[in-house]
Formats: structure tokens, C-alpha cells, sequence
């Protein structure tokens, strides 16, 4: 006879060596030469395509078999990537995002790794902070442009004047931080600064890695309202490239050691799910998405989950880490064993 364990959760945090992971995207969950969009949203966590009322016909970015590489990043090779169209005829408004459901406190990264194949020498953004599901209003903007094979990355606010820096090569992988500053930090005395790292020192802080940032120029005009709620928008815009390995924490340090924050969890009465075998019973009366990640906090399973549904996970025997989003937008968690 199987045994049903019954978990509950509240999202009390204990002490731990380990910063908090928001999530991290390694496009697992969708075969390759997929879209990366999800159609109906069940969940304000999912991925799904974004248009605007005058860009109805464009395409998302598709995925890729296999992730990008880069050496002592936690998220190297992991998953698959995601392939950004150069073709003239995509319509550069169309994207896919995912959203942070969370007022931002203090500060947000956003790390991931990039090749680019081709770009104009004019650069377009590609990879946003957006503060809005229903227009295009950024919080951080990072772009991309190449000229002569020599590449440029830039950063911006929503319409702000772009800090670039040239000198990179195509055809080679970077890793990038998109850095949301809410507060404003030491060296500035700014509010709401956005900064991009470039192949930054893991093993520095963010702050003695400074002499690898660009910065935005408009550091007077403060974007935040206070409560944004914030999302990640990959967006087709005529350039060629390929994304992969994302990872979004609330702090620096969480980008590279870091697991995701159901593991510094206690088990109390929140979050009440079922488990049998491989079989998890949600047991909310809210739907929403069911995330499972491995101590590593690599994730492993992601699937929309309905009120009262049973679903039948591919998990080898072990501990994992349930991350629970309803559809209200509220942050669940527990430690299970399968």
C-alpha cells in the first residue's frame, strides 16, 4: 500500500550560506525548434508571447538543442537555448516573458550567457527588465549591435541614452548581469541605476566588479514607483543570437552558488500538496505552476497544475525542492523526497 505524505509550507526563511534564486530557466521544459511561449497563461510565472496592438504578426525566439558554455558559471551547459532571429521579417515587438512576482525591494540580477552570430552596427535590445505585462515599459534594457564582427553591448532604462562598450567578438559565448538598482548604491548616491557586467569575476562582489560594468547615463530619473512588479522579456529583434543558462536572484552572490529559495524554507502551514511515488496531488484551492528543482537548484520539472489535479512526475528517487506559484501571483514551497 503506497504512503501519502501531506507537506506544508510557510515561506519563513532560516539562516543559510546560500543567497536566494528567484528561478532559473534552462529552457528544459520545451523541445527543440519550439517557440518559447506557452499560449493560454495559467500562471504569471510561465513564458508566453507578447504583442502589441501594431505587431501582430512576428514570431518568438525558438528553441535550441543543447546550452551555451562558459567556465565556472553553475549554469554552463545545462538545458537548452534559445535561437534570436535575424530575419528582416520578424517583427522586432514580439517576445516572450516571464515575471517576477515580487515588488522589488532592493536589487534584482538577471545573468545568462550569449553568443552573437549577427547584428547591425546600430544596436537593438534584446533582453529586458520589463515592469508591465500589458506594454513596453522597461526597467533595464540590454543591447546588442556589431559592426565590422567587432560587437557592442549596451544598457538603458525604458528610453534612457545607452552606455555601450565595444570591443567583443562574435561567435563567442558571454556571460552577462542585468543588474535592476532600485535603491541606488554606494558609488552613485542614485536612485534606480541599471547596470550590465560583462564577463564579470564570480568570486568578487558585484561592487569590486564595477571596472566590468556599463552603466546607463540617465542616473537622475527614478522609474520605480515603489510596488512594480518586474519580468523578463527575450525579444526578437533582428539580431542573431543565442541565449541560454538564465538565472534571476536578489542578490549577487545567488548567481553563482546560489539554490532556489524553497530550500531555505521551514515546513509549517501554507502549502499543502500530496505526494505518492512519483504522483504530487495539489491540494490549493488556487491553480497555478508546479516547479521542482534538485539540490543543485538546477530545475527538473515545470508543469501548470490545475486545483485538486494529480500529476506523474520523471523524477529519479531523491530530495527535490516544490516551488509553488498560484495564479494570484503567491510564492509557495517544500522539500519533498520521490
Amino acid at each position: 500500500m503506497k504512503r501519502l505524505f501531506t507537506l506544508f509550507v510557510v515561506s519563513c526563511m532560516v539562516s543559510s550560506m546560500f543567497a536566494q534564486i528567484q528561478f532559473v530557466e534552462n529552457f528544459e521544459s520545451f523541445n527543440a525548434s519550439d517557440p518559447i511561449e506557452e499560449g493560454v497563461v495559467l500562471s504569471e510565472t510561465s513564458w508566453y508571447r507578447c504583442l502589441k496592438s501594431t505587431n501582430q504578426n512576428g514570431v518568438s525566439p525558438v528553441v535550441s538543442a543543447g546550452a551555451l558554455t562558459y567556465s565556472g558559471y553553475i549554469a554552463s551547459g545545462i538545458g537548452n537555448s534559445v535561437v534570436l532571429s535575424a530575419d528582416d521579417t520578424n517583427d522586432d515587438r514580439i517576445s516572450t516573458r516571464r515575471v517576477y512576482n515580487q515588488a522589488i525591494t532592493d536589487k534584482l540580477y538577471a545573468a545568462f550567457l550569449i553568443s552573437v552570430e549577427s547584428a547591425n552596427p546600430t544596436p537593438q535590445d534584446i533582453f529586458t527588465w520589463e515592469a508591465s505585462t500589458s506594454s513596453n515599459f522597461a526597467r533595464g534594457r540590454v543591447y546588442v549591435g556589431a559592426d565590422a564582427g567587432d560587437v557592442t553591448f549596451g544598457v538603458s532604462k525604458n528610453s534612457s541614452t545607452i552606455g555601450s562598450q565595444s570591443g567583443y567578438a562574435l561567435n563567442t559565448t558571454y556571460l552577462l548581469v542585468l543588474e535592476y538598482d532600485k535603491i541606488g548604491s554606494e558609488d552613485d548616491g542614485n536612485d534606480d541605476v541599471v547596470r550590465l557586467y560583462i564577463n564579470p569575476d564570480m568570486s568578487k562582489t558585484a561592487a569590486e566588479n564595477i571596472g566590468v560594468s556599463v552603466v546607463n547615463s540617465d542616473t537622475n530619473t527614478d522609474y520605480d514607483s515603489g510596488n512594480s512588479k518586474i519580468a523578463i522579456n527575450v525579444k526578437q529583434n533582428k539580431i542573431g543570437a543565442t541565449i541560454s543558462s538564465i538565472r534571476v536572484s536578489t542578490a549577487w552572490d545567488g548567481l553563482w552558488s546560489g539554490i532556489p529559495a524553497a530550500l531555505n524554507s521551514v515546513s509549517y502551514d501554507q502549502l499543502s500538496i500530496l505526494v505518492a511515488g512519483k504522483n504530487i496531488t495539489n491540494n490549493e484551492d488556487q491553480p497555478g505552476e508546479l516547479n521542482i528543482y534538485d539540490l543543485t537548484g538546477a530545475l527538473r520539472f515545470s508543469q501548470e497544475i490545475a486545483s485538486k489535479e494529480t500529476i506523474t512526475t520523471d523524477l529519479a528517487k531523491g530530495i527535490y525542492v516544490v516551488q509553488y506559484t498560484n495564479v494570484l501571483g503567491e510564492f509557495k514551497t517544500a522539500k519533498i523526497a520521490l
